[in-house]
């Protein structure tokens, strides 16, 4: 007898015989289906214990990389550290070196004006005494000496406010008194003294005298004071700044700065 089986197999027996359960051709098919799967598990499994072998070595030696690549990121970094750290101590270094050199600089510019100061002052005395001597050591004739009388010297108006003010605020001028102690000249003393009331009020204000000027025209025959009233004029205004001789203030005119000489 005959039959196919579900795989379509032929399948024959005997009459006396039962029909087989199963095929022989499809068991051995199965057998060897199972034998190749059981192959290819090994291969897979022994492709997969290769590759994870082969990861833990990558991982290691990613590992070990990564370790030097850190170990040179560090010194870098250390590096870096001390090389930022040794330029702020050249920094300090540098700014301390400046410093020095802007005191040593400043102090040497102070010695220096102090000592051309003394020079000025010293030069404007020389040239003061000289140029009185001069002007009193100058022979004038009988008509032009002013004329001498025995009577009591008249004080000038100008000269009692100048009285008044060294005796109330105390202020004191040795060239101003030099100029009250002058005959005559009533209109230039107080021109004097307004401008030293005009020094004094922008002094008080804090006003710029950068931009005023003193200057004064005399007209007169030689012999009446003129030259001896200039020198006071110019001594005044351009003697080195003291508070006790004139205003700082003076220092902002160009033109009579005590800073320089005549």
């Amino acid at each position: 007898m005959t039959s196919n089986c579900p795989s379509g197999h032929a399948q024959t027996w005997k009459c006396h015989q039962k029909q087989p359960l199963t095929c022989r051709i499809c068991e051995r098919d199965a057998i060897r289906a199972a034998e190749k799967q059981q192959k290819d598990f090994e291969l897979q499994k022994k492709r997969d214990a290769d590759q994870q072998a082969h990861d833990e070595k990558m991982a290691k030696i990613k590992e070990k990389l990564d370790a030097q690549i850190q170990a040179q990121r560090d010194l870098q970094l250390a590096k870096e550290r001390e090389r930022a750290l040794k330029q702020q101590e050249q920094d300090v270094k540098d700014a301390e070196e400046r410093l020095r050199q802007k005191t040593q600089t400043e102090k040497s510019r102070k010695d220096e004006e102090a000592k051309r100061a003394a020079e000025q002052a010293a030069y404007i005395a020389s040239t003061v005494i000289d140029t009185v001597k001069t002007v009193v050591n100058t022979p004038t004739s009988t008509s032009k000496q002013p004329r001498r009388t025995n009577s009591r010297k008249k004080v000038s108006e100008a000269q009692s406010d100048w009285q008044r003010r060294k005796d109330i605020d105390g202020v004191n001028n040795p060239h101003i008194d030099a100029i009250m102690e002058m005959i005559g000249l009533e209109p230039v003393k107080q021109q004097v003294l307004k401008i030293m009331d005009k020094v004094d009020v922008n002094v008080r204000q804090g006003s710029s005298l950068a931009k005023e000027r003193f200057n004064i025209v005399l007209l007169g025959n030689p012999g009446t004071g003129i030259i001896h009233l200039i020198i006071r004029h110019k001594v005044l205004l351009t003697i080195p700044h003291r508070k006790d001789y004139c205003c700082e203030a003076l220092c902002q005119i160009p033109s009579f700065c005590g800073c320089s000489p005549w």
